[in-house]
C-alpha cells in the first residue's frame, strides 16, 4: 500500500512594536494551514508576556505547498490594536519526510492615537471679557509618551478650542499654560483654573476636552488724599 510521505512544519509567533505594549499581550493566536487537494491543517499558539512561542504541526504532505493564515489573534492591550500580521514564506512547500520547515508569524503592535482638545474661556467683569483679543499657547507634556504644543485664539472674549492630535492613548500629560497673553487695558489675568490636570487620554482612543478658564480681575491703584485748610492761623 502506498503511503504519502510527511514532514513538519513549525510556525513562530512574535510581538513587535512598543516593548511596554507587547509585555501586556496574552492570548491564543490561531493558524490554519491550507493545502489545498491535500487537506487543511489548524494550529494555535498561546503568548504570554508577549514572549515569542511556538507550535510543530506534523504529518503534512511532502511537496504539498500550503498557504498559511492567522484568521483569529488574541485581543490587543488597551490602548494598542494590531497591524496585519507579517507572515514569512508563504505558501510553504513541505519539505522532504521526516524534514521541518519554519514559518514566522510576526504580530505588530501599534498604539492608538486620540484627539485632545483644548478649550479656553475667559472669566470676570464682562466689559473686559469683551476686549480680550489674544493667542494663548499651552504645553502638553506627556512624559515618555511625547510633549505637545498648540495655541487658542480668542476673539473679543468668546470661548475657542484648538485640537492636539497624535497623542497616544493612555498618556498622561500636565497642561501647561505659557504665559504672554495681553489682558486688556486696566484688568490682569489671574491664574488660569483648568478643570482636569494632568489629563489622561482613554485607553480607548476616545478624544477628551481640557478647559481652561482664565479670570480677569480689575487692576487696582491707589488715590491719596490730601485735606488743606484756609483761614486765620489763629
Amino acid at each position: 500500500t502506498l503511503q504519502r510521505q510527511t514532514a513538519s512544519v513549525t510556525l513562530t509567533k512574535l510581538i513587535s512594536g512598543p516593548a511596554a505594549g507587547q509585555s501586556q499581550v496574552n492570548g491564543s493566536f490561531n493558524f490554519v494551514l491550507d493545502c489545498g487537494v491535500d487537506g487543511s491543517f489548524p494550529a494555535a499558539i498561546t503568548v504570554a508576556g508577549g514572549a515569542s512561542s511556538s507550535v510543530t504541526v506534523a504529518s503534512l504532505p511532502v511537496g504539498a505547498s500550503c498557504a498559511v493564515t492567522e484568521p483569529g489573534r488574541a485581543a490587543a492591550p488597551a490602548g494598542y490594536d494590531w497591524d496585519a500580521p507579517v507572515i514569512a514564506t508563504s505558501p510553504v512547500v513541505i519539505p522532504a519526510q521526516g524534514g521541518t520547515a519554519t514559518v514566522t508569524v510576526t504580530n505588530p503592535l501599534k498604539r492608538l492615537n486620540s484627539a485632545l482638545t483644548i478649550t479656553k474661556a475667559i472669566s470676570g467683569a464682562a466689559a473686559g471679557v469683551a476686549q480680550v483679543n489674544a493667542s494663548f499657547a499651552f504645553k502638553l507634556d506627556c512624559g515618555a509618551d511625547g510633549q505637545f504644543s498648540t495655541q487658542v485664539a480668542v476673539v473679543n472674549g468668546a470661548t475657542a478650542s484648538s485640537v492636539v492630535s497624535g497623542v497616544p492613548a493612555g498618556a498622561s500629560c500636565t497642561v501647561t499654560e505659557t504665559p504672554g497673553a495681553t489682558a486688556p487695558q486696566g484688568y490682569t489675568w489671574d491664574t488660569p483654573v483648568f478643570d482636569k490636570n494632568p489629563v489622561v487620554v482613554p485607553a480607548t482612543g476616545a478624544a477628551v476636552t481640557v478647559l481652561a478658564t482664565n479670570p480677569l480681575k480689575r487692576s487696582l491703584g491707589s488715590l491719596t488724599l490730601t485735606k488743606q485748610f484756609a483761614g486765620p492761623a489763629d
